[in-house]
C-alpha cells in the first residue's frame, strides 16, 4: 500500500509535471520542425514523376570550367513520364547532365526523378521497365 501512495505522489508532483510537460513541447518542436523541412523540400522541388529513359544522347557543346583541364562533357536524358508525383509534369521529359556525373542514366531503366524547371533535385534508379505484352 505504500508503493501505490508513493507513485500517486510523485506524478502528482509539481517537478514531475513540469518535466513532462517541458519533455512533451520539445518532443513536439522537434516533429514540427522536421514536417517544416519536408514541406519545403517540397516547394524547392516542386516537380517529382516517375520515368523511363527512352534515349541518352551525347550533347554536342560541352560545359567549360574556369581553370579546369579540359570540358566536362553533358548528355541529353530523355525520359517518358509514366507517374506524375507531384506537379506539372510533360508527358515528354528532357534533361541535360553530365555525361560522368553520379547517375548513368540507361535506356529501359526507370526513375523516381524530383526536378525545379530542368534542373535535377535527386535521382532514383528504380529498375528496368519491362515492356508490356499484347
Amino acid at each position: 500500500m505504500m508503493k501505490g501512495a508513493f507513485r500517486t505522489k510523485h506524478f502528482q508532483s509539481e517537478q514531475f509535471t513540469s518535466k513532462f510537460s517541458l519533455s512533451l513541447v520539445v518532443l513536439c518542436t522537434l516533429y514540427s520542425g522536421t514536417a517544416l523541412a519536408m514541406m519545403k523540400l517540397n516547394v524547392k522541388c516542386p516537380k517529382k514523376f516517375l520515368g523511363t529513359v527512352t534515349k541518352v544522347e551525347k550533347s554536342e557543346a560541352p560545359f567549360f570550367s574556369r581553370g579546369a583541364i579540359g570540358n566536362l562533357s553533358k548528355v541529353q536524358v530523355y525520359f517518358k513520364n509514366d507517374e506524375t508525383v507531384r506537379g506539372n509534369v510533360d508527358q515528354n521529359v528532357t534533361i541535360q547532365t553530365l555525361r560522368n556525373g553520379p547517375t548513368k542514366f540507361q535506356e529501359g531503366n526507370q526513375y523516381e526523378v524530383e526536378m525545379r524547371e530542368n534542373y535535377i533535385c535527386s535521382v532514383k534508379r528504380l529498375g528496368q521497365n519491362k515492356p508490356e505484352s499484347h
